[in-house]
């Protein structure tokens, strides 16, 4: 009974010391399930703190987004270039491009808030502008990617590169 006396745990106008036996069975198992509930807890939010700052942030991480993000450019020409065969010109916003088969850009992932990539339909609607806007979420600028194509592909479509010499308009927004 002598351990018992530090557990002195208020249920109502009785303690817990009152319910003899029941203390040290049904009680204590209780008080066990709240301290490892709260460690789980303590434990999740270290975790995710430790992720945020030392795991999140990993070069690999990044470059995974931005292979990712070079693949899925390749299947959004190639659907800019199906749009075109069907409709007879290429779509106005990526979003009519996207027709739900791919989603905002994985190489964005750092910015504030993701984006799309960039895509920009000339006004003849025959070439257009189509690229991830990278790590740093602006338009035309030297960490920009671009869908990896061979010579003879970038030939036989309206998918145009941009120029070193265009300047940037575009700025990160949500």
């Amino acid at each position: 009974m002598a351990l018992a006396a530090p557990l002195l745990i208020h249920v109502g106008r009785r303690s817990a010391l009152s319910y003899g036996k029941s203390l040290c069975l049904g009680g204590m198992k209780n008080i066990l399930i709240f301290v490892a509930g709260g460690a789980s807890l303590i434990a999740a939010v270290l975790g995710w703190d430790y992720y945020a700052k030392n795991v999140r942030d990993v070069e690999v991480y990044q470059s995974l987004g931005e292979a990712l993000s070079k693949s899925m450019l390749r299947d959004a020409v190639i659907s800019a270039e199906s749009y075109k065969l069907v409709f007879g010109f290429y779509p106005e916003s990526v979003e009519a491009l996207r027709g739900g088969a791919f989603h905002s850009d994985p190489a964005s992932g750092y910015c504030k808030c993701p984006t799309d990539y960039y895509y920009q339909r000339n006004e003849d609607g025959e070439t257009y502008y189509l690229f991830s806007k990278g790590r740093d979420c602006l338009a035309f600028t030297a960490d920009d990617i671009h869908p990896e194509l061979t010579d003879d592909e970038k030939q036989n479509i309206g998918l145009r590169m941009p120029t070193t010499n265009m300047a940037s308009e575009s700025k990160e927004s949500c």
